[in-house]
C-alpha cells in the first residue's frame, strides 16, 4: 500500500515511457540492456529503495516452494504499485 500511495511513484513518472520502451524490445538480450540503461537514470533513494526491494522479492521467488510467490506472480502483484 505504501508503494501505491507514493506521490511520484518509486520508477517515477518521468521515466515511464522508457521503461514502457524496455519491455517492448524484441529480444530478452535487448530487453534487458534498456532496463538497466533505464534503472541507472532513476534518482539515488529510488535506485537504493528499488535495489533492496527486488533483492526481498528474489528471496520470495527463491522460496516459491512455501510461499508460492513465483516471479511471475511477485511481478504480476508488485508492478503495477511500482510504476
Amino acid at each position: 500500500m505504501y508503494f501505491r500511495e507514493l506521490p511520484n511513484p518509486l520508477l517515477t513518472d518521468q521515466l515511464y515511457e522508457k521503461f514502457s520502451e524496455a519491455v517492448g524490445a524484441t529480444t530478452d538480450e535487448e530487453q534487458l540492456v534498456r532496463m538497466q540503461d533505464v534503472i541507472q537514470q532513476l534518482p539515488a533513494p529510488h535506485y537504493r529503495t528499488l535495489e533492496y526491494l527486488m533483492r526481498h522479492l528474489a528471496r520470495l521467488a527463491g522460496n516459491c516452494s512455501v510461499t508460492n510467490m513465483h516471479a511471475k506472480n511477485l511481478a504480476i502483484v508488485w508492478a503495477p504499485n511500482l510504476l
